[in-house]
């Protein structure tokens, strides 16, 4: 990776963190984010609070061909949207 991509990913993650996302994924997988765009493990998507939910069947279907960057960002996204899951 260069060293400006590397800036951007630190920055993305940096400022999820700040926004208050936990960007490991201990809940579902117990691996750090870096494995988690690296392998998301599809096939055990959870029902409640699982950011996997949030990403279409066609970006799963792609997400090998996806740079670190891009699935950064989706996996950043898809947490959020699970974050703020209200069940009763």
């Amino acid at each position: 990776m260069t060293t400006l991509f590397t800036s951007l990913l630190d920055a993305l993650v940096s400022e999820a963190e700040q926004s208050g996302l936990n960007l490991s994924d201990w809940l579902f997988t117990g691996r750090g984010w870096q494995d988690v765009i690296a392998d998301p493990q599809w096939e055990n998507t959870g029902q409640v609070h699982d950011w996997r939910n949030y990403v279409s069947d066609v970006v799963v279907e792609y997400w090998d061909e996806l740079d670190a960057h891009t699935r950064l960002i989706l996996y950043i996204q898809g947490l959020s949207m699970a974050s703020g899951e209200e069940w009763d």
